[in-house]
């Protein structure tokens, strides 16, 4: 297929994109691309995330240097993908389909996507207060492994040692 149809939305639904992606073509996705495709909605897409390119039979996704979130897709998390047509992944808070049939995209490609919680059954986000974090005991590793779950925002947060060193102190 010479052109391939980007479906983007919002998991809940209330933002929605549609894109022609043609053959050999490089489409920038990002929150504010210098050039490319806008998904101004989600914060936890990066500024320039990342690069589409349709070869004619698979989807290719790479993340930009800078991009602070990985691609999701069934349940994996990379930097880099390849989809076929019918197939969907998530950036963030957003889904992004691939169809070459505009009817087949607009009645399969979310079909199964009913709001928030059916896309984000993987990850969960739950703060601590110093005082919570003090009060579990060592001995339950499971609980404690959920307290480390800002670890890597923080890092990801972080330009230095010093900031990072900073924030962690901050938020325990």
């Amino acid at each position: 297929m010479e052109n391939v149809e980007l479906y983007i939305r919002s998991i809940d639904g209330a933002h929605e994109l549609n894109h022609t992606l043609r053959q050999g073509d490089v489409l920038r996705v990002g929150r504010a691309p210098k050039a490319g495709l806008a998904i101004v909605w989600d914060a936890k897409v990066s500024r320039e995330h990342a690069d589409l390119y349709w070869d004619g039979e698979r989807l290719h996704v790479k993340c930009a240097e800078a991009a602070r979130n990985p691609i999701v897709y069934d349940g994996q998390v990379g930097k880099t993908l390849s989809i076929y047509e019918g197939d969907q992944f998530r950036i963030g808070e957003t889904t992004f389909g691939v169809a070459t049939n505009v009817l087949r995209a607009e009645t399969e490609i979310f079909a199964g996507q009913e709001g928030p919680d059916s896309i984000n059954d993987d990850v969960m986000e739950q703060a601590y207060t110093s005082g919570e974090l003090h009060d579990v005991s060592f001995a339950n590793a499971q609980h404690q492994m959920e307290l480390l779950s800002d670890l890597p925002e923080l890092i990801s947060q972080s330009r230095s040692d010093e900031e990072l060193a900073f924030s962690w102190l901050v938020s325990y």
